[in-house]
């Protein structure tokens, strides 16, 4: 970035967003450095000011730089972060959870039922159909994983925003992605490639089982040996999770963030475990116990599907911050123990 793209968003900050920039001043780049010195000076903000807002520190902000000494104190972290801005990051949940749900659930089945139907009309082949069908599937898939991801980016501003003692708003979670919208879209779809790979590895090893153990396939034993691979697996990818906030915040490229990533996770295998045993599967659980306890009390009552389908999407929408504040508290957390951490993110996030 030119040293005029600084000025121009050091110009939009409050004078107590424009401190906490200054908090860390020294490791901004000249550029950066030249535009807040010339901002504060217009604005007659002193040294004094800027250390008095180093001594302020939020108990939120303490909570999200951490430091942890356990993963079980970590995620304690994680879980009163959600608790108290549980409206705020549902807030930025929900929307993604219902673009998915009816994306998924409603277009991708019309447009395939409209290709079968052109099937059996005899207008094209059994080949061109299935191509087409599963061509459609992966473009709802990614179009549902780009809206997560977008939630995602949100979320990790705000926990960032929160560890340097602002208050965000739902505009400033989404700052950083409308100045990092390319380098976003582009590891997004490098993230959603790579868990394309693994999901085919993990297919190939559950196929290998099942052909090996043919009478456990549809026992519960296969169907455990299959959730475990899967858990693996996600927890495995999970490891390059951190390059989206990296990339929003530290200004670097895609492939520099899957390495970044991939440093910052290294010995945490508990911690994403259980993040993404409770968002992936608790989602999945969650998601599908309206309706399961819809068929068990059939005899007694009887809902009607579009409550039964709000019930679902809002269970999904109340699960899932879990796993994305706990990959943006690992990205604040693993970059230092004092508050610099976060106040570096705020900073390079412009």
């Amino acid at each position: 970035m030119q040293i005029h793209d600084f000025i121009r968003i050091y110009e939009a900050k409050t004078d107590e967003e424009l401190l906490v920039v200054a908090r860390d001043m020294g490791r901004l780049t000249l550029e950066a450095r030249a535009a807040l010195e010339s901002e504060l000076s217009r604005r007659g903000l002193q040294q004094t000011e800027i250390e008095q807002t180093v001594e302020e520190v939020s108990p939120m902000a303490q909570v999200i730089t951490g430091p942890y000494s356990s993963t079980s104190e970590f995620l304690v972290g994680v879980t009163r972060t959600y608790r108290e801005h549980f409206w705020l990051f549902f807030t930025l949940i929900a929307p993604a959870a219902v673009l998915s749900f009816y994306l998924v659930l409603r277009v991708r089945e019309r447009a395939i039922s409209a290709l079968y139907l052109s099937f059996q009309l005899g207008s094209r082949s059994m080949e061109a159909t299935l191509a087409e069908a599963r061509l459609i599937g992966y473009a709802t898939y990614f179009a549902s994983w780009i809206f997560f991801c977008i939630a995602y980016a949100g979320i990790a501003s705000a926990v960032v925003r929160l560890g340097s003692g602002q208050t965000p708003s739902i505009h400033h979670c989404f700052a950083n992605l409308s100045n990092r919208k390319w380098p976003f879209l582009k590891i997004s779809a490098l993230l959603f490639f790579l868990l394309g790979i693994a999901v085919f590895f993990k297919n190939l090893v559950v196929g290998g089982f099942f052909l090996l153990f043919t009478r456990e396939a549809l026992s519960w034993t296969g169907r455990l040996f299959e959730y475990a691979i899967t858990l693996i697996v996600m927890a495995a990818v999970s490891r390059l999770a951190l390059a989206i906030p990296i990339v929003l915040h530290d200004a670097v490229g895609a492939r520099d963030s899957l390495f970044r990533s991939d440093e910052l996770t290294e010995g945490r295998w508990i911690a994403l475990f259980v993040l993404v045993f409770k968002s992936v599967w608790g989602a999945y659980i969650l998601g599908k116990l309206p309706f399961w306890f819809a068929g068990w009390t059939s005899e007694y009552f009887h809902f009607r599907s579009w409550f039964l389908t709000l019930a679902s999407v809002t269970a999904v929408a109340l699960v899932e911050p879990f796993m994305f504040i706990g990959f943006s508290l690992m990205y604040v957390t693993a970059r230092g123990d004092d508050r610099r951490a976060p106040q570096e993110a705020a900073v390079q996030s412009t």
